[in-house]
């Protein structure tokens, strides 16, 4: 059964610039592998880039090379598996439609590499995709408006002489800011793509960082690492951007799934988003 707190007609396959923001699933791409970013206890999709299973299509997903789901319409099978410590029980669906992996519940535990193979009877040729999901936990969790500024606190009161602080971002897990006082760096970068050109802010006492003018590109995750010789510190934050506060409240939906499901493709596709729309 299939529950609906609120429920908004949206198109999913709209792009991020087009004024929503999902808080339960980043998907970017990093070296042919998907990086999906989900928030503990929430779901995510795996889509398997079929808009419908035809007749003779074979589809394995496997988490870290065990398999997790199978379909196979030849031979009637339709199944999920749980792995031998049963990581997975209860959390495993799949789209009757796409073959799409639905992951509900989601718990640190399921993070890892998801590999999904497509082949067909009649072909020698098989699909590959690889997914790298990552669970959050909800303590660094941010929600901002587009156009505004935010900023990642570091936890520390003050910057010690032998602290090494690195910025990282999600988007080709590329170094956007570090500070070493050692070496007498400090500095702020654009990113791989350039995406952060003119942005950042780095706080010379506490090393916090600042995004300013912040724009829906720049959802995802973030990663904080000091080092030195008193402290080692690791922190995550997940920002997502909106693009208007008042209507975030309006447009909320949430799924939540229970007992066995039966999804049709819209459905399984819109699980857990969290969009706002202009």
């Amino acid at each position: 059964m299939l529950n609906i707190v609120k429920l908004l007609k949206v198109n999913v396959f709209a792009d991020s610039q087009k004024h929503f923001c999902s808080l339960g699933v980043l998907d970017l791409a990093s070296d042919g592998v998907k990086v999906v970013s989900v928030m503990e206890r929430d779901s995510v999709v795996l889509p398997s880039g079929l808009s419908k299973i035809q007749r003779e299509d074979q589809i394995t997903w496997k988490f870290k090379g065990t398999l997790i789901a199978e379909i196979n319409q030849t031979a009637g099978i339709f199944s999920t598996y749980d792995v031998l410590d049963g990581r997975f029980r209860y959390r495993l669906h799949l789209n009757n439609q796409t073959g799409s992996l639905i992951i509900t519940n989601v718990k640190p535990k399921i993070s890892g590499l998801y590999e999904i193979n497509i082949s067909k009877s009649s072909s020698r040729y098989t699909t590959h995709k690889t997914f790298n999901v990552t669970s959050i936990d909800g303590e660094n969790r941010l929600s901002v408006m587009e156009g505004t500024s935010v900023t990642l606190e570091s936890g520390v009161s003050e910057i010690h002489t032998d602290d090494v602080i690195v910025w990282r971002s999600e988007h080709g897990d590329s170094i956007i800011a570090k500070i070493d006082r050692g070496t007498k760096v400090f500095t702020t970068l654009d990113g791989a793509d350039g995406r952060y050109s003119g942005t950042l802010e780095l706080d010379s006492k506490t090393g916090s960082l600042t995004i300013r003018h912040i724009r829906t590109k720049h959802t995802g995750l973030y990663h904080l690492d000091i080092t030195g010789n008193r402290r080692t510190v690791f922190k995550r934050f997940f920002i997502s951007v909106c693009c208007d506060a008042d209507k975030i409240d309006d447009w909320f939906i949430f799924f939540s799934l229970q007992h066995r499901i039966g999804l049709d493709m819209l459905w399984s596709e819109l699980l857990l988003l969290f969009c706002c729309w202009s």
